[in-house]
């Protein structure tokens, strides 16, 4: 049986009503689902369905829990929710051995099976608890280590523009699950509000302006991986709005307002396959792959420098033999290292490296390894627009992503011939192209 995630670390952000939603529309589409609320202590699948069965328990059968049948247009649903086992209006608060008793339990001991011989795989929907990153990776990793048939496809994550942070802790939390699980798309709710006054009918934000595609970009140039699906933003419902839990808040037909995004999430749901990496070993494989580019990169660039360019006639201009140090890192704040740092020193025939350790160091030029490329390849992509704009030294030292310190007692001006060198270094088209056709692959981080 594949299964599907559904996740948002705050609650009233619409993550129930988005998953039964995607339930609902995968049974009308032929497929066999069960539905699992794994929000114990705040279970609200009445609420949203308006149908009061209970659980049936038999004692006397291995899969004792037999899950509410919810029917629908085309295939019914199986589920199981903890309202179904204490009562609609009563609340259950669990955490820790308790909890994992009660979502092992329900995977255990809950007749989740179809008749042999299905024309499809099953999928299983769960809704995740709101609350703490820890709250959830302890119920997805109590998901997986308990029941070996599961087949994990991935997560689809809820955001609302009031929930700007929750949203980001929502998708680093998938992104460093380790148990094979990804972003399959992202569903911004209740992005909106639309006057159906005649006279008004106007669209109002009223949590504000969407974040949700720059918070996608941001994260995943964090982690250096390819940005998740956003699916579309989903207005809020006067319709859904006016219902009531006693004759359910989701209605039969959902409002035209779903379809699309919906649709989009079962679409993926029925194409995807199960990963043999988790995204955190991609990030973690990405961060080598950028690391041993760089290192080599570095090396291209100093053995060119030495075979290519007549060092005699900048040193002539320069008339230094100051020691600098050259330090990569991961981040633009420029705080932790990529590789370990390098010192060069110019003279008239060569520029000879040495190790960190091995000399003192007259300046420390500091940059991180994505500015490093856009320089080596002189042009940038702006994330928002995706419009490329030219890139230079001169950029770099301007917005502050490429610095140089001081760590000796120098004569005044000597900073200056230093940067003065590093431009013409970084401009030398023999140098870069050389470092172009062999480095390519560094192109994909500017």
């Amino acid at each position: 049986m594949k299964f599907v995630f559904v996740t948002a670390t705050k609650g009233g952000v619409g993550k129930t009503l988005i998953s039964l939603a995607i339930a609902k529309t995968l049974a009308e589409q032929g497929e066999f689902v069960n539905f699992l609320d794994c929000d114990i202590s705040s279970s609200s699948f009445y609420q949203f369905i308006g149908e009061q069965e209970n659980i049936e328990i038999n004692l006397d059968e291995y899969d004792n829990f037999i899950p509410k049948i919810w029917r629908n247009e085309g295939n019914s649903i199986k589920a199981f929710a903890m309202s179904m086992i204490s009562g609609k209006d009563k609340s259950v608060k669990v955490s820790g051995e308790a909890y994992k008793e009660i979502i092992t339990s329900a995977l255990k001991h809950t007749n989740w099976y179809f008749d042999a011989g299905l024309p499809k795989e099953p999928i299983m929907i769960l809704d995740l608890p709101q609350g703490s990153s820890k709250d959830i990776l302890n119920t997805i990793q109590i998901v997986i280590n308990e029941d070996k048939n599961l087949r994990l496809l991935g997560s689809f994550v809820i955001s609302q523009n009031s929930q700007q942070d929750a949203f980001r802790k929502a998708l680093e939390l998938v992104f460093l699950d380790e148990n094979g699980n990804r972003v399959l798309g992202v569903i911004e709710n209740m992005s909106s509000f639309k006057c159906e006054n005649p006279e008004c009918n106007k669209v109002y934000e009223i949590f504000g302006k969407s974040q949700t595609a720059e918070i996608m970009q941001e994260m995943a140039t964090k982690f250096q991986i390819e940005e998740p699906e956003f699916l579309g933003k989903i207005p809020m419902s006067l319709e859904i709005a006016k219902r009531n839990s006693k004759n359910g808040i989701l209605p039969e037909k959902l409002p035209e307002e779903f379809n699309g995004t919906i649709t989009k999430a079962v679409k993926i749901i029925q194409d995807s396959k199960p990963l043999k990496k988790s995204t955190k070993q991609k990030i973690k494989e990405k961060k080598e792959e950028i690391k041993l580019s760089v290192a080599k990169t570095l090396a291209k660039m100093i053995k060119f420098a030495n075979a290519e360019i007549r060092l005699d006639e900048i040193y002539s201009e320069f008339g230094y033999e100051n020691v600098v140090k050259l330090s990569v890192t991961r981040d633009k704040a420029h705080t932790e290292l990529l590789i370990p740092s390098v010192c060069m020193q110019l003279s008239t025939t060569k520029i000879t490296v040495f190790e960190d350790d091995e000399i003192i160091p007259d300046f420390e030029v500091r940059t991180d390894y994505q500015t490093l490329a856009r320089i080596i390849f002189g042009y940038m992509i702006h994330s928002p627009t995706r419009k490329r704009y030219d890139y230079y030294v001169g950029d770099a030292y301007r917005l502050g992503e490429m610095k140089v310190m001081q760590h000796q007692e120098l004569e005044i001006g000597t900073v200056n011939n230093l940067k003065k060198f590093i431009d013409l270094f970084f401009s030398n088209e023999k140098l870069l192209g050389q470092v172009r056709t062999q480095m390519k692959q560094l192109e994909s981080f500017v």
